[in-house]
């Protein structure tokens, strides 16, 4: 039934058929598996303003970076991470300690961490700069046993924006 629609129509008084039944059902069967529906079966007008394209379905905008080796931290001291490894980059997103954001929209920023364990403290900050400004500071309890932090935003970001 590739590419096959049958157009049912109804006028007042038309008499219910096997006929007209099994054509809507072959409809909503080709629908479901999506046999009824041709290549150029949808086009531009059908997808909304701002719509992501099929182009974009699949692609992941961002990066992954990682610190492999050790870095230190001072106490109280705010310390930019110097990535050493770029996991995932395709679009060049990543530099020089930055991710630049290409194009206006909500971006999942994901980061995690581990400290050293320590009797003393227990609390530990991660911060979250956008354009070279404090955007969020995150305060997390670590122990000695425990030195592990997450954290997930969703930030609304435009073109040319910066993160760190």
């Amino acid at each position: 039934m590739a590419d096959d629609f049958i157009v049912v129509t109804w006028t007042a008084g038309d008499i219910i058929t096997e006929a007209k039944l099994d054509d809507m059902v072959a409809n909503d069967t080709g629908f479901n598996d999506g046999t009824a529906i041709g290549d150029s079966a949808i086009i531009n007008r059908h997808i909304g303003t701002n719509a992501v394209s099929g182009a974009q379905l699949g692609k992941m905008i961002g990066c992954i970076l990682r610190r492999q080796a050790t870095q230190s931290i001072n106490n109280t001291t705010n310390t930019k991470i110097s990535w050493d490894n770029e996991d995932y980059d395709p679009d060049g997103l990543h530099t020089s300690g930055d991710v630049t954001i290409p194009t206006n929209g909500i971006y999942a920023v994901l980061h995690g961490f581990v400290f050293a364990g320590s009797s003393g403290g227990t609390y530990r900050q991660s911060k979250l700069y956008v354009n070279g400004s404090l955007y969020q500071n995150h305060a997390v309890s670590v122990t000695v046993d425990h030195p592990y932090g997450t954290i997930v935003d969703l930030l609304s970001l435009s073109a040319t924006n910066t993160i760190s």
